[in-house]
């Protein structure tokens, strides 16, 4: 357990890692002001959580609208990711603080391991990965592709979970908020 620091004055000082929590709690909270801009009720990826599109062999298939949020709904987040990813490094269970990091480099192996196998070309699907979590949303022309395809990510360095949210064939309602400025239905 950490002991309070007695300064010199004889005020007892808090633990390191809570002065750095409330630096970095203020420091998002004086910089996402200045950074929102935009209509009300904009809806864009305030946190850059990486969402491609892996493959586009099914051209109905619905297009997802991503990791899109109002800066409502960014604020209501923030707070939350800053205090998941502290928590996470102050257990020693991450390599730093930003439980975020590495999802870029998550995002491209997973991209990679779907373009790589020509088994998934019929198939429309899109990724986000976010907390190495990785979603899967799209059409896949069969069980078996679908199994296939979540195996597949599942063995991919870095993923933690893979939430499937695939629908077999184009028919089928999309599990997902569908893009109304996007190709498909």
């Amino acid at each position: 357990m950490c002991r309070p620091r007695i300064a010199s004055t004889g005020v007892v000082a808090p633990p390191r890692w809570r002065t750095l929590l409330a630096t970095g709690l203020f420091a998002l909270a004086v910089s996402v002001p200045a950074s929102a801009s935009g209509p009300p009720g904009e809806r864009r990826n305030w946190f850059d959580t990486p969402f491609d599109g892996a493959v586009a062999g099914a051209a109905a298939c619905p297009r997802p609208e991503g990791p899109l949020l109002t800066e409502a709904e960014m604020r209501l987040q923030a707070h939350g990711r800053i205090e998941r990813g502290t928590s996470c490094w102050l257990a020693k269970k991450c390599e730093d603080s930003n439980l975020y990091r590495r999802d870029p480099e998550i995002q491209q192996r997973v991209l990679q391991a779907i373009r790589s196998d020509r088994a998934f070309t019929r198939s429309s699907v899109w990724v986000t990965t976010e907390r190495r979590f990785v979603t899967l949303q799209g059409c896949v022309e069969s069980a078996r592709v679908r199994s296939e395809l979540l195996a597949r990510v599942r063995g991919v360095a870095g993923v933690e979970h893979v939430f499937d949210q695939l629908i077999i064939g184009t028919q089928a309602k999309p599990r997902w908020t569908v893009d109304r400025n996007g190709p498909g239905r």
